[in-house]
Protein backbone atom coordinates (compact mmCIF):
# COMPACT_ATOMS: atom_id res chain seq x y z
CA UNK A 1 0.00 0.00 0.00
CA UNK A 2 2.81 2.26 0.55
CA UNK A 3 4.41 1.98 -2.35
CA UNK A 4 1.02 2.56 -4.64
CA UNK A 5 0.94 5.87 -2.88
CA UNK A 6 1.34 9.47 -4.85
CA UNK A 7 4.17 11.04 -3.57
CA UNK A 8 3.38 14.44 -1.23
CA UNK A 9 3.79 17.51 -3.08
CA UNK A 10 4.87 20.20 -0.71
CA UNK A 11 3.93 23.35 -1.98
CA UNK A 12 0.52 22.34 -2.47
CA UNK A 13 -0.17 20.83 0.99
CA UNK A 14 -2.46 22.81 3.26
CA UNK A 15 -0.91 23.13 7.09
CA UNK A 16 -2.83 22.45 10.25
CA UNK A 17 -2.22 26.23 11.13
CA UNK A 18 -3.80 28.07 8.23
CA UNK A 19 -6.59 29.56 10.34
CA UNK A 20 -4.02 30.55 13.38
CA UNK A 21 -4.14 34.13 12.14
CA UNK A 22 -8.03 34.19 12.67
CA UNK A 23 -7.62 33.16 16.08
CA UNK A 24 -5.15 35.81 17.21
CA UNK A 25 -7.05 38.34 15.83
CA UNK A 26 -10.23 37.29 17.21
CA UNK A 27 -7.83 36.89 20.62
CA UNK A 28 -7.12 40.75 19.74
CA UNK A 29 -10.26 41.97 19.17
CA UNK A 30 -11.38 40.53 22.59
CA UNK A 31 -8.36 41.73 24.35
CA UNK A 32 -9.24 45.51 22.87
CA UNK A 33 -12.94 45.01 24.28
CA UNK A 34 -12.37 43.74 27.91
CA UNK A 35 -9.48 46.35 27.88
CA UNK A 36 -11.85 49.18 26.95
CA UNK A 37 -14.52 48.41 29.78
CA UNK A 38 -12.80 50.58 32.33
CA UNK A 39 -14.03 53.30 30.89
CA UNK A 40 -17.81 52.70 32.70
CA UNK A 41 -15.60 53.44 35.94
CA UNK A 42 -16.57 57.14 34.83
CA UNK A 43 -20.19 56.72 35.54
CA UNK A 44 -18.65 57.15 39.19
CA UNK A 45 -18.74 60.85 39.92
CA UNK A 46 -15.26 60.33 41.64
CA UNK A 47 -13.80 58.74 39.05
CA UNK A 48 -15.45 61.24 36.37
CA UNK A 49 -14.55 64.82 38.31
CA UNK A 50 -10.77 63.18 38.42
CA UNK A 51 -8.87 64.30 35.39
CA UNK A 52 -6.26 61.31 36.15
CA UNK A 53 -8.55 59.08 37.19
CA UNK A 54 -10.62 59.45 33.79
CA UNK A 55 -7.05 59.50 31.60
CA UNK A 56 -6.31 56.43 33.65
CA UNK A 57 -9.70 54.57 32.82
CA UNK A 58 -10.02 55.78 28.94
CA UNK A 59 -5.70 55.19 28.05
CA UNK A 60 -3.73 52.74 30.81
CA UNK A 61 -5.44 49.26 30.27
CA UNK A 62 -5.35 50.31 26.47
CA UNK A 63 -1.60 51.63 26.69
CA UNK A 64 -0.59 48.64 29.01
CA UNK A 65 -2.04 45.98 26.06
CA UNK A 66 -0.55 47.77 23.70
CA UNK A 67 3.06 47.60 24.87
CA UNK A 68 2.31 44.38 25.98
CA UNK A 69 1.28 43.38 22.58
CA UNK A 70 4.33 45.04 20.41
CA UNK A 71 6.93 43.60 23.22
CA UNK A 72 5.35 40.04 22.61
CA UNK A 73 5.03 40.25 18.58
CA UNK A 74 8.70 41.38 18.33
CA UNK A 75 8.75 39.42 14.77
CA UNK A 76 5.07 40.99 13.76
CA UNK A 77 5.94 44.44 15.48
CA UNK A 78 3.80 46.05 12.10
CA UNK A 79 1.08 43.39 12.22
CA UNK A 80 0.43 43.90 15.51
CA UNK A 81 0.56 47.72 15.66
CA UNK A 82 -2.42 47.78 12.55
CA UNK A 83 -4.99 46.95 15.15
CA UNK A 84 -3.29 48.24 18.58
CA UNK A 85 -2.06 51.83 17.46
CA UNK A 86 -5.52 52.88 16.16
CA UNK A 87 -7.12 51.66 19.09
CA UNK A 88 -4.90 53.50 21.31
CA UNK A 89 -5.28 56.45 19.18
CA UNK A 90 -9.01 56.17 19.58
CA UNK A 91 -9.33 55.52 23.19
CA UNK A 92 -7.53 59.11 23.42
CA UNK A 93 -9.72 60.64 21.11
CA UNK A 94 -12.56 59.92 22.57
CA UNK A 95 -10.80 60.82 25.97
CA UNK A 96 -10.33 64.24 24.75
CA UNK A 97 -14.33 64.69 23.72
CA UNK A 98 -15.20 63.00 27.21
CA UNK A 99 -13.60 65.58 28.84
CA UNK A 100 -14.64 68.35 26.89
CA UNK A 101 -18.43 67.13 27.54
CA UNK A 102 -18.29 67.22 31.02
CA UNK A 103 -16.67 70.71 30.89
CA UNK A 104 -19.81 72.03 29.33
CA UNK A 105 -22.13 71.00 32.29
CA UNK A 106 -22.08 73.32 34.63
CA UNK A 107 -22.04 71.56 37.70
CA UNK A 108 -24.96 71.52 39.98
CA UNK A 109 -27.14 72.90 37.01
CA UNK A 110 -29.57 69.57 37.09
CA UNK A 111 -31.94 68.63 34.59
CA UNK A 112 -34.97 70.80 33.36
CA UNK A 113 -37.16 68.41 35.45
CA UNK A 114 -35.12 69.31 38.90
CA UNK A 115 -34.86 73.19 38.18
CA UNK A 116 -38.28 73.55 37.58
CA UNK A 117 -39.36 71.84 41.04
CA UNK A 118 -37.37 75.56 42.60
Amino acid sequence: MIISMRPIDHHTMRCDMSGIFYGVGIFQIILMTLGSTTIFFNLNKKIRDNYYYSLATFILVPLMITLIELIAYKDLRGEASVLFIPFLCLSILFFLRFRQSVFVREPGSGTRAENKNE
